[in-house]
């Protein structure tokens, strides 16, 4: 399962909040959080109902049939085949999801990708993620090369932790502390995106052991993408970095 991928394409890019892909089949997922009561207009306008007061947003329906448009155009591109199939009940509330989704795989008895080329289309697709650029370090005129490296000291506000049997002590004021990383992580999710490799992370740290960063990157809970160098994880801003 993929979240917020953004592909690149000849359109610019485009965006799946959730894709599901399968041996068997894929599933573009996209979620609006909305109250009140939900309706379509015979011009295909989404309509909330909330208080006796209505509402027009746009149809997210057309957005998923542009998404789904270009994904496939994107895998035939890259040589994989798609059938025609689309789903009905395409709108459905999210305790609705899990029954749904098994349904859907009711329908499929022949898989459609080997293991193989499941998982050559998964690292494809990480591959292709392109983050969307943060204008923090552009809006400020601050290069990356600027920026200060280390994990930083709760204490002495300095980059000076050194990872020591199996926690962090400053080596200017000798502050103790067994997670100074996690600050370090929403740093980096806040200068540079959600999706961090291990290389990435051991630059931003100033830590040269991939193997102490790859137990900081599990420690933290975060979803692992894809195997091997093509290996990414995603960091949920939801879980740990405050608004």
């Amino acid at each position: 399962m993929f979240h917020y991928l953004r592909i690149p394409d000849e359109y610019g890019y485009f965006q799946l909040d959730v894709f599901l892909l399968t041996r068997l089949y894929g599933v573009i997922i996209e979620v609006k959080n909305i109250y009140g009561t939900i309706s379509f207009d015979d011009m295909g306008q989404m309509i909330r109902t909330a208080n006796e007061i209505e509402e027009g947003f746009h149809n997210p329906l057309e957005q998923i049939a542009v998404q789904e448009y270009r994904l496939r155009k994107w895998l035939k591109q890259k040589r994989y085949s798609t059938n025609d199939r689309t789903l009905r009940e395409k709108v459905i509330h999210e305790a609705q999801l899990l029954s749904k989704l098994e349904k859907i795989a009711n329908k499929y008895e022949k898989t459609s990708l080997n293991t193989r080329q499941w998982n050559k289309l998964t690292e494809k697709l990480i591959e292709a993620h392109t983050e969307q650029k943060n204008d923090i370090l552009n809006k400020y005129g601050i290069h990356r090369e600027q920026l200060l490296k280390g994990v930083f000291c709760y204490a002495c506000k300095l980059p000076s932790m050194v990872r020591i049997h199996g926690g962090w002590k400053c080596t200017q004021c000798g502050e103790m502390s067994p997670d100074a990383h996690m600050a370090a992580f929403k740093g980096y999710y806040l200068l540079h995106g959600n999706m961090v490799r291990n290389r990435e992370a051991r630059e931003f740290f100033s830590v040269t052991s991939p193997d102490i960063v790859k137990q900081l990157l599990q420690k933290g809970s975060f979803e692992k993408l894809g195997n091997g160098s093509a290996t990414k994880y995603v960091m949920n801003a939801d879980d740990w970095v405050k608004s």
